[in-house]
């Protein structure tokens, strides 16, 4: 490669480097962040609930709307809604049809309905009676929403991580959750509020083809990039997402009977997620030994989160309380949560343990934040309600999260190095001890040895060199350890990045986000490191390691432990240099009396 070592520009000196998506990296992020907004935005509103619970009808109909589950109370009038009665959805006015009057009958507010029914041919009006949900049911609403917006986060996270057919069907399926209730679609005013539900019921749709895809991909990663298949898939897709929104439309809103749509859809999508099953079974028996054990859990959980699904639309609302449903309901974080497991501990879909072990750190402390939210709010609800100490225990709880704050990060970076990425905790230890036995280094050679070939294989860098100084202020390559060829092996004394060495006479790395210092050069080359070793308070040599063999740069641990290594071979080329020269000079000293 190349080099200009001339002088660089004051521009290149001072402004730092722009780092910018390209068109389409923004492209795809605008298309993500856009779908996952909506599928959140949709269901948050459903947090009320916590405060404002719903009222049940307990009442279901099919989506022709003929009564398929009577409730236990009688109505007002004392007289039973019975199966087999048909709600008449166009009895009733256009601007009042909206979700919770046909399939499941619940209601925000309002808890008594005149429910105009079809009974023998004949048309009644019962005054029904809501019965307040329970406190489960309240809860798991809300324990499924947060699920369901983690499961969106992931999805999306791991498709902009590695964009692929794959990712984007495993960010499909992460939007196609079951979704919460989501009663905020009836309060968007006509004509706009059948366009929410439509396109939420599309998505949901989606999640079935989507998992076949990504099961596809699991068994034959060549295969899933195949045109007819992915057409194939997106066109059950959009077929199956079709059909369900438009049953779900028909039902609530046009009063049309649409049962045989939606009986297709019922039967559809158990069908294809059965299908998927067989495919991820595939993938398992093919899977060589190292894969086996991960693929086989993400086969079990996913045949848990399948089963979960079929029981909720076949058993729900006849067989199963409001609170259980809701459970079966929030199983597909199960096999998400497999999946990104895979991701973090055995790079699945070759994303480094790195990217994921900032993940994973981000998740902690979200969860620690939350909990010192919850601890905070009910401790001063608790005793704001019983005493008026409310500030006392506020600040209370401020000053003993602070103190313990340090604690709390230690004790996560060593839980999460030493049981998750088991890799990076032996990567770390390894390169401690090396900073400890440098220092009894006997010879340069044994100190060259442990930065070059111990320190370098622990990291897993693509080489390492030692330049020393020479008299005239340059650099030269000494030592070195798979250092390539079209590298250059040599500084000039002007060059800007020994003038930078020399200046801060500190470490440089080289990533995206450094700032442009080192000039037009040296960031083209493909460095990630460089220190200075120090003798007699001079620069005497610099080491540069190359970059990681995964092409990510290093990371601020891994940088400090690099800098203890190289600072302690200062420390032991000194003591190396001051042993000799005692005993020259004592091999010297009889010489000298005899003279």
């Amino acid at each position: 490669m190349s080099v200009n070592s001339g002088a660089v520009p004051a521009r290149a000196v001072t402004t730092p480097p722009k780092v910018s998506l390209n068109r389409g990296q923004w492209v795809r992020f605008i298309i993500v962040a856009t779908i996952a907004s909506f599928a959140v935005l949709r269901v948050l509103p459903d947090i009320v609930r916590a405060a404002q619970p719903l009222g049940f009808f307990s009442y279901a109909t099919n989506a022709n709307g003929i009564v398929v589950s009577t409730p236990p109370k009688l109505t007002k009038d004392s007289e039973r809604l019975l199966a087999g009665d048909r709600v008449r959805i166009d009895r009733i006015k256009e601007d009042d049809r909206k979700p919770g009057i046909a399939g499941i009958g619940f209601t925000r507010e309002d808890f008594e309905r005149q429910l105009p029914i079809e009974r023998a041919g004949k048309l009644r009006s019962l005054h029904l009676v809501a019965s307040e949900e329970s406190v489960s049911t309240r809860a798991t609403a809300v324990v499924r929403i947060a699920i369901f917006v983690l499961s969106v986060f992931l999805g999306a996270l791991l498709f902009l991580l590695k964009p692929s057919i794959a990712t984007a069907a495993f960010f499909v399926f992460c939007l196609g959750g079951e979704y919460p209730t989501t009663f905020a679609d009836a309060y968007y005013p006509q004509p706009w509020r059948e366009i929410p539900r439509w396109l939420g019921d599309t998505l949901r749709g989606f999640a079935a083809p989507a998992l076949l895809l990504f099961a596809i991909g699991l068994y034959n990663g060549r295969l899933a990039r195949r045109a007819l298949v992915v057409i194939a898939c997106v066109l059950a897709a959009l077929a199956l997402g079709s059909v369900h929104a438009y049953a779900d439309w028909a039902r609530d809103y046009a009063a049309l009977p649409a049962e045989h749509y939606a009986g297709f859809y019922r039967y559809a999508e158990p069908a294809i997620m059965a299908l998927s099953v067989i495919v991820f079974g595939f993938a398992y028996r093919r899977a060589d030994r190292a894969a086996s054990a991960r693929n086989g859990a993400i086969f079990g959980a996913f045949v848990v989160s399948i089963g979960a699904a079929i029981l909720s639309a076949w058993l729900f609302p006849e067989h199963l309380p409001p609170w259980l449903n809701g459970v079966l309901q929030t199983a597909p974080i199960i096999p998400i949560a497999v999946v990104w497991f895979a991701v973090i501990r055995h790079k699945f879909f070759n994303v480094d343990f790195v990217v994921g072990r900032g993940i994973v750190f981000l998740a902690i402390t979200a969860v620690l934040f939350g909990i010192f939210l919850l601890v905070e709010d009910l401790g001063t609800y608790f005793f704001a309600n019983n005493s008026n100490v409310e500030y006392t225990v506020f600040f209370a709880i401020v000053v003993l999260t602070s103190s313990t704050f340090g604690i709390v990060r230690d004790f996560i970076h060593k839980f999460v190095d030493r049981f998750l990425f088991r890799g990076r905790h032996n990567q770390r230890v390894a390169l401690e001890y090396i900073a400890g036995y440098i220092l009894d280094s006997e010879s340069a050679d044994d100190v060259y040895r442990a930065i070059l070939e111990d320190a370098r294989g622990a990291l897993n860098l693509s080489f390492a060199g030692v330049f020393m100084r020479k008299s005239d202020g340059s650099f030269e390559l000494d030592r070195e350890h798979l250092w390539p060829d079209d590298l250059r092996r040599h500084f000039d004394a002007d060059d800007p990045f020994v003038r930078q060495m020399t200046r801060s006479r500190n470490v440089l790395t080289f990533s995206a986000k450094e700032s442009a210092a080192l000039g037009t050069t040296l960031r083209e080359e493909r460095f990630s490191f460089a220190a200075p070793i120090f003798s007699n308070r001079t620069m005497s040599a610099v080491v540069i390691f190359g970059p990681n063999l995964s092409s990510l740069d290093l990371d601020p641990d891994e940088r400090e432990l690099l800098v203890s290594i190289v600072s302690h071979a200062s420390i032991a080329l000194s003591a190396i240099e001051l042993a000799s020269y005692r005993e020259a000079l004592a091999l010297s000293a009889p010489l000298l009396d005899s003279g």
